[in-house]
């Protein structure tokens, strides 16, 4: 009863959340209105595939969705580490820099879908059952160094604007503050589930809670024509 309540809040609140792309969209000649689509819809990626993921009764179709949700997880990082980037700088991040975060998103998906060539990511499809959570029983290097690689970006990018915040007054610092609150709020959600307090994960449920507050710090804190003191 609990999992299927859950499950239904998610699925609301992911297609909800979709609705933060119409003013985005309105904004998209400021630079983090563009990252801000980017990083919604690997919100909504993310969510929606763990949904379906749980749902699924053939191996097939939780490969399929585990697949999603493994572009979900590292759009999302990515997204977030140009977010702050383009937020504490006050300039879009370089071409190559953006070509060089985008190297692991594309490198994850080609593994992914080519895994039963190789079983890299997952053992062949045979062995796993429908359902199934990802454990390290079941999951392979190529998934490990995806979950470290997408940590790593988190942790990096929330690292620096924490520094940035500290350092920063006024507005600029409420702004920071908010947009931190932002990205721990997953981190600490997924805790309980990771040391087996809770059955249920509600990581998806929390990068719901993300999008929308980094939703509210934009388009009603002033955020999208904010620059750092500095280059004001």
């Amino acid at each position: 009863m609990a999992e299927s309540a859950f499950i239904s809040v998610t699925s609301i609140l992911s297609l909800a959340s979709l609705a933060l792309l119409l003013p985005a969209y309105r904004n998209r000649t400021r630079p983090l209105a563009v990252i801000f689509i980017a990083l919604i819809v690997s919100i909504a990626c993310y969510s929606l595939a763990t949904v379906v993921n749980v749902y699924t009764n053939t191996s097939s179709a939780w490969f399929i969705s585990q697949n999603f949700i493994l572009l979900g997880a590292s759009g999302l990082a990515v997204s977030w580490m140009l977010f702050v980037l383009t937020y504490t700088e006050g300039t879009t991040p370089s071409r190559r820099t953006v070509y060089l975060l985008l190297l692991y998103p594309l490198l994850m998906q080609l593994l992914v879908w080519t895994n039963p060539l190789h079983s890299i990511m997952y053992p062949p499809i045979t062995e796993v059952s429908a359902g199934a959570e990802v454990s390290p029983e079941i999951t392979r290097i190529g998934y490990s160094v995806h979950a470290l690689t997408g940590y790593s970006l988190i942790v990096a990018a929330t690292g620096l604007l924490g520094y940035h915040t500290a350092l920063a007054n006024g507005v600029r610092r409420r702004q920071g503050s908010a947009l931190l609150v932002a990205a721990l709020l997953p981190i600490l959600a997924n805790l309980p589930f990771s040391f087996g307090i809770t059955e249920i994960n509600p990581t998806p449920l929390a990068f719901i809670g993300t999008a929308f507050i980094i939703g509210w710090t934009i388009f009603y804190a002033n955020f999208l024509d904010a620059t750092p003191a500095g280059r004001n």
